[in-house]
């Protein structure tokens, strides 16, 4: 049977909608393509990169650390990461005098010991960097005051239900310097003491000895950066870290002579060491801006500014002074 009149002219149009959707579709990709080849090089902005420097001053570290690099232009070619400028001339000075900072060429970075150029909190200090007739500049203050360590827990939860794994969970306070604005930064890590075998070329024997690791306290990025803005003079908490205690177990291994000995992994949380950093401004929102452009998962945000303080390039000159405690528990 022959479909209705009025049900061709249907199936007509459906049709013709289809080819001319087709259609344009073709033509905007082609006229895409056309703009894409035809934009003349000359026309994009010029190519150019800046001095990037990374230093952050503290009192209580044995070196004093510069980065020097230069950034990846918008435009143009690109290496994929940083350009270490090994020749430039960077300089720190303040109020007892400037020390160059030399290049060392094993770490990939400008440092001298900090017992060459003692910095004081409370201080101003300047950075100075020059390279190829580019110069840039900055200044930040190391802040006045090192914050204490109020009280610390330690709570420890056995896993009864599995494989007796030990949960730590580790936390410590401070109180706020009252009357100015403080930005605080919280680290640290742990040591953990076990037995293990080791092989032993000499005397090719497998023996239990007594081995350390290290574990940093590794806090959520963003949870790190506080500030005691509408908190002056309260008593911050830091985050709580967890550290998993691994259970004991027998080991077998024969000795010297030849006879066959046990003894146990005994795995023991040795010291716990906390640091607070009192940081400075430039420091507190370097840091805060890095978390916001690296965790950023949101499509239909615009893309998050890094901070810089660095006059005539990039990067971040900053200043913390540390508070630190170590415990044996």
């Amino acid at each position: 049977m022959k479909p209705p009149l009025d049900m061709k002219n249907c199936i007509k149009s459906v049709h013709f909608q289809w080819l001319f959707f087709l259609l344009t579709t073709l033509f905007i990709l082609t006229g895409c393509e056309t703009m894409v080849n035809d934009l003349e090089e000359g026309k994009l902005p010029k190519a150019t990169s800046k001095i990037t420097a990374e230093c952050f001053l503290s009192p209580q570290s044995a070196y004093i650390e510069v980065n020097v690099s230069e950034s990846q232009p918008l435009f143009g070619s690109s290496a994929g990461y940083p350009r270490v400028l090994p020749d430039a001339e960077v300089i720190i000075s303040g109020d007892n005098g400037s020390v160059n900072i030399p290049f060392i060429d094993s770490l990939n970075i400008y440092q001298i010991n900090s017992s060459l150029f003692r910095l004081q909190a409370g201080k101003t200090y300047r950075l100075l960097i020059n390279h190829n007739n580019r110069k840039v500049t900055s200044e930040c203050t190391i802040p006045l005051h090192e914050p204490v360590v109020k009280s610390y827990s330690i709570d420890s939860v056995t896993n009864t239900t599995g494989d007796m794994w030990v949960t730590n969970y580790i936390r410590f306070s401070w109180e706020d310097y009252k009357g100015q604005v403080n930005y605080y930064n919280v680290r640290g890590y742990a040591l953990l003491e076990d037995t293990r075998l080791l092989y032993d070329h000499t005397t090719n024997l497998t023996l239990p000895y007594r081995l350390s690791q290290t574990i940093q306290l590794d806090y959520a990025y963003l949870r790190n950066q506080i500030s005691d803005k509408n908190l002056d003079g309260f008593t911050f908490e830091s985050p709580t870290f967890k550290i998993n205690t691994p259970p004991a177990y027998l080991i077998e291994y024969t000795d010297e002579n030849g006879n066959l000995q046990t003894t146990e992994s005994d795995p023991k949380l040795k010291q716990i060491h906390f640091e607070i950093l009192n940081v400075d401004e430039h420091y507190y929102r370097y840091h805060r801006s890095m978390n916001d452009s690296y965790n950023n998962d949101n499509p239909f945000t615009e893309p998050a500014l890094i901070y810089s303080n660095i006059d005539g390039g990039l990067g971040c000159f900053g200043a913390y002074n540390t508070g630190k405690l170590t415990v044996f528990p």
